[in-house]
């Protein structure tokens, strides 16, 4: 399995009340996983950083899910 790491920033104006981070994490994380439904995620953490979120995820190579022509 191959891990990917997605590093996030959120604009000041996506929430209005800080304590609203959360639930905006959380819509994203949900929407990630919906449109991508084979991926296996593994975390989400929120960071004083310059990024906001980093979510680490995994999914098999494409390679092994192609099949080749006989």
């Amino acid at each position: 399995m191959t891990t990917y790491i997605i590093l996030s920033r959120f604009s000041p104006e996506a929430f209005e009340d800080p304590k609203k981070f959360k639930d905006l994490a959380a819509a994203v994380s949900a929407k990630i996983r919906t449109q991508c439904p084979d991926i296996t995620w593994k975390g989400s953490f929120a960071t004083l950083g310059r990024f906001d979120v980093v979510w680490t995820s995994s999914k098999q190579m494409i390679q092994s899910r192609l099949k080749r022509p006989q």
